[in-house]
């Protein structure tokens, strides 16, 4: 009698206990208590073996398919620190409630990238052959590959390949990616350890758990999922476009790496500063072309990039000299502060690296983190917990970080924080409206540690820049803004024939007269933010009796913001209403809001991890701002106000302007300019 050996999966005679092929004894545990144990049964037909690999999201077992009579390998969705298995035992169990639904989503995206690759029949591809659903989690059953990644295949080679294995390599890789593409599906995560390189000298390309539909398109339906390097910058945008360019500047990157021996410059840090050097100035053994075509494969600007992986291989194969994309300037100079930070963090990685600790650099390079595991509570006013733990629930989802809201009640919560801001009980974040400068001289500052290392914030936020040039606030970053609107109801208002001016400007049209209308109300909130109208402050009124007055027809004009002119709107009050926006050289003023800090009191690794939390926030506004209990107020990130007017574009547009509502309306914040 034969039986089969759990880790090489060949048959030997029964009554051996050692494999005489591999050395494997029979009855043997597994690697790792929670692994499954060498032969239980899957899904009535896959006999499970050792662990090939196991990661942060999952194992990867070595196993049988007694139906088929092939060696495959199942990949079993076990997220570390969320779920854990009794030894013995089959069942996933979940650590706590909390991760349940985290648990889910994942396990939802996980059957996701099964079913992208059950899209294709390639022979560069990994072959899907099954998946399903079993012990309390999911399971994808793949065909087995014999082999190394292209990662440790560099690895053994010093790093660096001749030229032609880098086009040949890269042409396999490229014959997959069109497949891919062709299904209107992007990878997302094409780096040398999900390039497979078999004993039989085929290439495969591996692991669709990044995988997505692509349009071609803006989408607000990407995950931020990056690999420093290898991603480019749009990747680290969950509302970008996204295509078949995003996965060639991966594999450019990975010709880079293979071509010259070092990994390119991340894509963030070229946003800000472009130092990537082509291939042929770190080897000169790199043929102009290829170094031409690995250069314009990783260009900053998509447009500028191979469109299309046939694209790509005709210059491959052509030895088509392609035009290297020219570098941009970025658009502001850094402050020395950073250069001084950027060498202490240099000395510091030194230091680490020959003391071999664990390291790994942020999405934003100028900070180093070393795998920090500790606390990060953010504290919040009990009234906005909803809003902000959905913000938390999906950076913790996106990045596997987890941090704790904290609510505290809105009538305890400046004091609280207060109190406990400076001491071991700090929280890491916190929001910090109404918060004096005084008050926060335990906070870090935001300008330097934040908004410096978001890519070119002149250029992506409304009035950041002047925000800090012109108030003493660098202690907090400010999430959102408002600014006055002028409303008209067009059956009580004359008909303006230009944009106003000055509150002068405003009449009565003669029914108004008839029904003796007050002329206009100015919300209390605005009266001096809209000073540049010389407005009469006797026409001042709050919020709730503003509304009232408008919506019944007891003023023509009403001065007022986004807040309340979205609640008219919502109302569905019928009535003629416009909105007017004041002349160019009527300066309206800007209010900022939803204020966040972070301590500086914290471990050094916390304050990085909060920094990349809040940019997190500051880079995804439109996800959270677009719903309607919280369309109060508007995004300062320009592509999520951009969406946010989209929605609105026929309720911002004036009846005196040709452009849509979205165009006025941003034609308009540019006018508007910061309080002294």
């Amino acid at each position: 009698m034969k039986k089969r050996c759990f880790n090489c999966m060949k048959e030997y005679e029964e009554q051996y206990e050692v494999c005489p092929h591999c050395g494997y004894v029979d009855g043997s545990p597994p690697a790792e208590a929670y692994h499954l144990a060498p032969g239980e049964i899957l899904n009535h037909k896959y006999i499970v073996g050792t662990a090939i690999d196991s990661g942060g999201f999952g194992i990867i077992y070595r196993a049988w398919d007694a139906q088929m009579e092939q060696v495959v390998a199942i990949k079993e969705y076990f997220p570390n620190g969320v779920v854990s298995r009794v030894p013995g035992q089959n069942d996933v169990i979940i650590y706590s409630g909390k991760n349940r639904e985290v648990f889910r989503k994942g396990v939802d995206r996980f059957l996701v990238e099964a079913r992208n690759m059950a899209e294709f029949s390639q022979p560069d591809i990994v072959a899907l052959y099954d998946y399903f659903e079993e012990n309390n989690t999911a399971y994808i059953v793949m065909e087995y590959l014999d082999g190394v990644s292209f990662k440790e295949y560099l690895k053994e080679r010093g790093g660096q390949i001749p030229s032609e294995e880098v086009v040949d390599i890269t042409l396999h890789v490229l014959a997959a990616l069109e497949e891919i593409h062709s299904h209107h599906i992007i990878h997302r995560d094409i780096s040398p350890d999900n390039v497979f390189l078999c004993s039989n000298h085929r290439v495969k390309v591996i692991d669709f758990g990044a995988a997505r539909f692509s349009s071609g398109e803006e989408s607000s339906n990407f995950s931020t999922i990056v690999k420093p390097g290898y991603a480019p910058a749009e990747q680290y945008r969950t509302k970008s476009r996204q295509g078949p360019f995003t996965d060639l500047y991966a594999l450019g990157a990975c010709m880079y790496q293979a071509a010259t021996g070092e990994k390119p410059q991340e894509s963030l840090a070229r946003a800000m500063h472009d130092d990537l050097r082509p291939p042929k100035e770190l080897n000169p053994e790199v043929p102009e072309y290829l170094s031409d075509i690995i250069m314009k494969a990783m260009a900053m600007d998509e447009d500028e990039r191979f469109q299309s992986s046939e694209e790509f291989m005709k210059a491959l194969k052509g030895h088509q000299i392609a035009k290297t994309p020219a570098k941009k300037k970025p658009k502001k100079k850094r402050k020395k502060g950073n250069s001084v930070l950027k060498m202490a963090v240099a000395v510091v990685l030194t230091l680490l690296l020959c003391a071999g600790a664990f390291w790994g650099i942020t999405n934003h390079t100028r900070l180093v983190k070393m795998g920090y595991s500790g606390k990060i509570e953010f504290y919040v006013p009990e009234s906005k917990k909803d809003y902000y733990g959905e913000v938390v629930n999906d950076y913790s989802i996106d990045y596997d970080k987890e941090i704790s809201i904290v609510p505290v009640a809105d009538e305890k919560y400046k004091e609280t924080v207060l109190e406990k801001l400076g001491t071991k009980e700090s929280p890491a974040i916190f929001v910090s409206d109404d918060f004096s400068q005084k008050e926060l001289a335990d906070a870090e500052d935001m300008e330097k540690y934040v908004v410096d290392a978001i890519e070119d914030p002149e250029e992506n936020f409304y009035y950041l820049n002047q925000y800090y040039k012109k108030k003493q606030d660098e202690k907090r970053m400010p999430l959102s803004f408002n600014v006055p609107l002028i409303l008209e109801n067009r059956n009580l208002g004359k008909a303006v024939k230009k944009a106003i001016n000055d509150s002068s400007e405003f009449a009565l049209s003669a029914k108004g007269k008839k029904a003796q209308t007050e002329l206009y109300q100015v919300k209390d909130s605005v009266v001096d933010l809209s000073s540049g109208l010389h407005i009469d402050t006797k026409n001042s009124v709050n919020s709730k009796k503003g509304i009232r007055k408008f919506k019944n027809g007891e003023a023509a004009y009403y001065i007022t913001d986004w807040a309340d002119y979205h609640k008219i709107i919502e109302s569905k009050k019928y009535m003629d209403l416009d909105i007017l926006y004041p002349d160019k050289s009527t300066k309206m003023k800007v209010d900022f809001s939803e204020y966040i800090s972070i301590s500086s009191k914290i471990n050094v690794q916390a304050r990085m991890e909060a920094e990349d939390f809040v940019m997190y926030m500051a880079l995804n506004q439109s996800k959270y701002l677009m719903k309607e209990e919280r369309e109060d107020r508007l995004p300062l990130n320009k592509e999520a106000l951009k969406r946010f007017s989209e929605t609105w574009t026929i309720n911002l547009a004036s009846s005196l302007e040709k452009d849509d509502g979205r165009v006025q309306f941003e034609n308009y914040l540019d006018t508007c300019v910061l309080d002294n």
